[in-house]
């Protein structure tokens, strides 16, 4: 097994935060200079599995950029079994993954198992969260950048570039197919 492949994946691209509220913790984000946020309210996503079984649990989730690192936010809105409702029913919020973000999606899955990582959640928009033997915290997200989460990543990164600090903070993300 070639150990240098998690050197191929990159940077580490989002740093993943469940939170209680979505408004309270885009509020707190701002006050760090950290925005626009962009946000995606009761979203149920779909073609998902959670530690083998079928998922489709509701969230509201924000984006925004700082530089390169995208800071994402998810609310979990239901009990359903997820990574993020299991880490909320743990009695945890914050730091919850990291996430690499790869055009050789099923590439760097294959290297993930073949490091002993385990698969605990997929989406149908072709990602997977994982975690490192022994349970070790946080969970490791590997997304492939495709049509459906390229538009996103740049959208965000691209408007906290040129981004004052005031104008329009806090802005809707329409619902997309399969979100």
């Amino acid at each position: 097994m070639n150990t240098d492949w998690r050197r191929d994946l990159g940077p580490i691209r989002q740093l993943g935060n469940v939170v209680l509220d979505i408004d309270t913790a885009v509020a707190d984000w701002l006050t760090l200079g950290v925005g626009p946020w962009f946000v995606m309210r009761d979203v149920t996503r779909r073609e998902g599995t959670f530690r083998g079984g079928p998922c489709e649990a509701r969230m509201s989730l924000a984006f925004a950029n700082s530089g390169n690192l995208q800071i994402e936010l998810i609310a979990p809105l239901d009990d359903v079994p997820s990574a993020a409702t299991e880490f909320r029913q743990a009695g945890r919020s914050g730091l919850h993954h990291i996430a690499y973000w790869t055009d050789r999606f099923d590439d760097a899955v294959a290297q993930a198992l073949d490091a002993g990582w385990s698969t605990i959640q997929t989406s149908g928009g072709r990602s997977a969260y994982f975690e490192f033997p022994g349970g070790q915290q946080p969970l490791v997200e590997i997304m492939e950048l495709n049509d459906r989460t390229r538009w996103l990543t740049d959208s965000v990164r691209d408007a906290a570039q040129n981004w004052d600090g005031a104008t329009d903070p806090v802005r809707s993300v329409p619902k997309r197919p399969g979100w």
